[in-house]
């Protein structure tokens, strides 16, 4: 008799089961429809959605809505595919970035540049044989606005190196823009040539704001050791060549204080970690700039954190 009632237990539990995984794709389902006719997004319910399906479902019942021809429903379908992503364990990761990657061969500009952008923050190894294909064979196109993306993705994940090569033989085919950013991901990918190019053209820009927020992100991009010694040049530099962040203040500080939040996410051991916002987690900056000064000055073989975007 005993028996007989654990089995039924084990029976009812499949039953239970069964029926929860089949509300959860009725939801997934019900959603996808809703969105599409009213427009409406419902952010508790997606994210309880991602949180209740399991990756392998959670594709297959998006699937039709990634090619669906209304754009804003290929959108959204992208923009719950990453969100998913990011929310599972590495090995699920692959299964997401393969899709977002073929997101990037989507008609629409936006959606392609979007998922170029949700790309960036998946791990190297997140993306398998296929996904690097899709992307190489991106990269061999030369316009759209979108372009930049592609040329740092292809960096980061050191592909298409001869393409950039021979692209950058080809120079008058491109804007400068496009030409720094392409020796950017050459870089990132350890070339000689072109991590020097782009410490020298880096410091013919006017030391200041725009160079702490536009060059010094590139610089750090390529993961680079002289690139960073660069930074850290200008980490050490005492002139007040900056404006001070508050928008009230016209007071010229050390540049050395941006330049920790560049440095602190990627440097393995330093003193110091980042928020969310990118802001340097101490309530003395002056004594952090210091520290970190000083850090640096007694860690010379510092090891850099390529892993990331």
């Amino acid at each position: 008799m005993r028996i007989k009632v654990d089995i039924l237990r084990f029976l009812v539990c499949i039953i239970v089961f069964k029926l929860t995984v089949f509300t959860s794709l009725a939801q997934v389902d019900k959603y996808i429809y809703e969105y599409k006719v009213k427009q409406v997004a419902n952010s508790e319910l997606e994210q309880q959605l991602i949180e209740s399906v399991d990756s392998q479902t959670f594709l297959d019942q998006l699937s039709a809505c990634l090619s669906d021809t209304i754009v804003v429903v290929r959108y959204k379908s992208y923009e719950l595919l990453y969100r998913k992503g990011i929310a599972v364990s590495s090995d699920d990761q692959t299964l997401i970035v393969e899709q977002l990657t073929k997101g990037c061969l989507d008609k629409n500009s936006t959606i392609l540049y979007r998922c170029l952008q949700y790309l960036q923050d998946f791990p190297q190894k997140a993306f398998n044989h296929n996904a690097r294909l899709t992307l190489e064979r991106l990269l061999r196109k030369t316009s759209g606005t979108y372009y930049k993306e592609l040329i740092l993705m292809a960096g980061y994940l050191s592909l298409g190196q001869e393409i950039l090569k021979q692209k950058l033989l080809l120079s008058e085919d491109f804007t400068p823009q496009q030409i720094w950013h392409m020796h950017l991901a050459l870089a990132r990918m350890g070339d000689v040539k072109s991590t020097a190019y782009c410490i020298q053209l880096a410091k013919k820009v006017p030391d200041g704001n725009d160079k702490v927020a536009y060059v010094l992100p590139d610089l750090i991009y390529t993961r680079q050791k002289d690139a960073i010694a660069y930074c850290i040049e200008v980490l050490n530099d005492d002139r007040e060549n900056c404006l001070s962040p508050d928008p009230d203040s016209n007071e010229q500080i050390c540049c050395g204080y941006r330049v920790m939040e560049l440095l602190a996410p990627l440097i393995e051991g330093f003193p110091f970690q980042v928020d969310a916002s990118g802001t340097l987690n101490t309530e003395n900056y002056q004594e952090a700039l210091h520290r970190s000064r000083k850090w640096f000055a007694s860690n010379p073989d510092f090891h850099i954190l390529t892993h990331s975007f």
